[in-house]
């Protein structure tokens, strides 16, 4: 007997329900190449050009050498505008969607959002944010060790406000400083920030240091950079989605978080336990949205031989807080759907129920391979027929893992769905710390 066809929704489907999160317009197009022309640098009708200079920089970030990164030549100036930029733009957006809908990042009455963006090369996760919010007014910092790219930056900034390419959208800047990131103390006069971005700046500093060293050395950068955070306010961090530099994150988490008890994480991970993904050296957790590069650059791509299908990045937001978070029910999808021998698959992690830990039943964050048989398919696990990677979801009856794997193991526990299990997709709006608690998103009283 033939399987029945398990619901699917088309990557069309899920990059409208991700609406504002977006590859950039038409206008922003003849604004790019308007400034490489007026700089005679290629411009994206230069296909072969631009792409030569695109795979160049590629290799140049992607690079496992021990040294610094210097990518402020003309080709790679052009290079990192007129591709990087568009690329990068939409994932601090995608960072924070879910944050903004849990209501967490709140937009101040009375001024504007303060926004420090640390490495801010062309500004890309500042521009993030703002599509993500606006109508919005930023009063932005940005700090770029640079001069080049922070003049270019500014001119992108300024072009297209004169131009109303992005309507809804105001940033006025406190600074624009040619600061190195690495010496740079964002608490510097006491300033505070609503939002800290840090998009693809681990990746390039302190490239020299032992991994154990960089590790601790980038958990108490975080740390210091939370210390410059407003109250509510949020740190972004964005990195590529290469297993090396993803891993080498959640180690940054680990350490931070047991370093500090003040530091909880808002996303992607549901708990502030150890991350399960390190157990096994072949996993690394990191979204993958079905959201391409604008037509106008997947020419240039294809000449560079990279990929523009899917937004792929690893990201962490981190919080300052006195209370920890209560443990939530939900579960994060960190894989795709895994479909074999009549059934879906997929990995997840959060607080699962784990039986005979000491004799009794307790919740421990666990990275969970769970499966479904086809015919145990039905509509109250229509979520689990349509999951997407970073999905949250809610089982009932919870999730129960009989016998706690071994400190250290390698492999995932497994569940089997019941029959008749309830599988519900957490919707953005919900806040999932509070969720299981029954309480409301904190207020400004509860920081």
């Amino acid at each position: 007997m033939k399987p029945k066809k398990r619901l699917r929704l088309s990557g069309r489907n899920r990059a409208a329900e991700l609406a504002p999160i977006r590859p950039l317009e038409a206008a922003f197009h003849t604004l790019l190449d308007d400034l490489a022309r007026a700089r005679s640098w290629p411009t994206t009708k230069d296909v072969a050009r631009l792409g030569a200079a695109v795979a160049q920089l590629s290799a140049l970030y992607n690079s496992t050498e021990k040294r610094s990164v210097e990518a402020s030549g003309p080709d790679a100036l052009a290079a990192r505008l007129l591709f990087s930029f568009p690329r990068d733009v939409p994932k601090s957006a995608a960072a924070l969607r879910e944050v903004v809908a849990s209501g967490r990042l709140r937009l101040p009455k009375d001024r504007p959002l303060r926004v420090l963006d640390l490495g801010c090369g062309l500004g890309a996760s500042t521009w993030g944010l703002a599509r993500l919010l606006a109508p919005v007014h930023l009063q932005c910092t940005w700090i770029e060790r640079d001069m080049a790219t922070l003049q270019l930056a500014s001119a992108l900034a300024e072009r297209a406000h004169e131009q109303g390419v992005a309507p809804g959208i105001r940033m006025d800047f406190a600074g624009k400083n040619t600061f190195d990131v690495s010496t740079f103390r964002p608490d510097f006069g006491g300033k505070t920030y609503d939002v800290i971005l840090a998009g693809q700046v681990l990746s390039e500093l302190d490239r020299k240091l032992e991994p154990e060293e960089r590790v601790a050395a980038h958990a108490e950068r975080l740390a210091g950079w939370m210390r410059a955070l407003a109250p509510e306010g949020l740190l972004v961090v964005v990195e590529p989605a290469l297993r090396e530099r993803t891993r080498h994150l959640h180690a940054v988490r680990d350490d931070l978080l047991a370093a500090h008890p003040e530091a909880h994480v808002v996303y992607p991970c549901l708990h502030d336990e150890p991350c399960p993904a390190l157990w096994n050296e072949r996993e690394w957790c990191h979204e993958d949205l079905p959201i391409d590069l604008p037509e106008w650059l997947e020419p240039v791509a294809k000449a560079a031989g990279l990929r523009w299908q899917g937004l792929g990045f690893a990201p962490l937001v981190l919080e300052r807080r006195a209370e920890k978070p209560a443990p939530a029910r939900e579960v994060r999808v960190v894989s795709d759907a895994l479909d074999s021998k009549g059934q879906r698959e997929a990995f997840v992690c959060g607080h699962v129920e784990v039986a005979d830990v000491a004799g009794e039943p307790g919740l421990l964050a666990r990275r969970v391979r769970v499966a479904q048989m086809e015919r145990d398919a039905g509509p109250a696990s229509v979520a689990w027929d349509a999951l997407f990677r970073f999905d949250r979801l809610r089982f009932d009856p919870s999730l129960l893992v009989k016998g706690e794997a071994p400190e250290g193991e390698p492999m995932p526990p497994r569940v089997r769905l019941a029959p008749g299990t309830s599988v519900v997709r957490v919707a953005a709006g919900e806040d999932v710390r509070n969720v299981s608690a029954g309480s409301t998103p904190p207020t400004s009283d509860d920081h």
